[in-house]
């Protein structure tokens, strides 16, 4: 019995042994209110799933990063787009929602010709795919830290334009009532925004595919989204 007992424990040191498969760890984008509805949803997809996972915050590029690199297990919320240079990944093909892009500025200053966005300085946050790409054109492209900088320094004139996803925008403008911004236009863009898993998970993605399949087609996946993004801008 004894001698059992040490091999068991020379084993359990061993690298790469363990008991059971550790649980996932996901990455997202800090400070961004559309991850947090995402991760709200997500984690009740894991949850009917049976399968223990935790999410973890970090700027855009850097979760960017250790996801393509294996680091993270995955990504929780990116648009099609992100896949498409990142080997390894898995993309959920059932949507958890749908990111709307908007340009937004302050009213009363100079008026807006979106149809003249060449001529103005726009901000974006940095390694943010569906606004990246939206600018990448453009001559005059301030990249921030995060969405709420971004709104600070539109309030404050410092740019012209910021490029955001709409639920980011509200849940700001809501927090911050007294700003004079505004959207100066409608959506630019609607894209869907995907669950991404690293393929070595197999039996995980076999088993949130096939869950979150059920609730898109009973059309719960959708309804939760639009009640959580409603939750979130009437929290503050």
């Amino acid at each position: 019995m004894r001698s059992i007992s040490l091999v068991f424990l020379t084993l359990l040191f061993l690298p790469g042994f363990a008991l059971s498969e550790d649980k996932l760890e996901y990455a997202r984008i800090a400070y961004s209110p559309i991850q947090n509805v995402a991760e709200r949803l997500l984690k009740l997809v894991y949850e009917r799933a049976g399968i223990e996972m935790e999410i973890v915050q970090l700027p855009a590029k850097r979760a960017s990063f250790e996801t393509g690199s294996g680091d993270k297990d995955g990504e929780i919320l990116r648009i099609l787009t992100y896949g498409t240079d990142k080997t390894g990944l898995y993309r959920i093909p059932y949507p958890l929602g749908f990111v709307k892009t908007r340009l937004y500025a302050r009213v009363g200053d100079k008026t807006i010709d979106v149809n003249q966005l060449r001529e103005y300085k726009i901000a974006v946050v940095k390694g943010i795919r569906h606004t990246n790409e939206f600018v990448q054109s453009y001559p005059y492209i301030y990249y921030l830290k995060d969405v709420n900088i971004l709104m600070k320094q539109l309030d404050r004139g410092k740019v012209d334009v910021a490029v955001v996803s709409e639920i980011n925008a509200r849940f700001e403008l809501n927090k911050h009532p007294k700003t004079n911004i505004e959207p100066i236009s409608d959506p630019v863009k609607v894209q869907a925004g995907y669950h991404y898993i690293n393929e070595r998970h197999t039996e995980t993605i076999k088993k949130i595919e096939s869950i979150m399949k059920e609730m898109t087609e009973s059309g719960e996946l959708l309804k939760l989204w639009n009640q959580y993004v409603e939750e979130l801008i009437q929290s503050n």
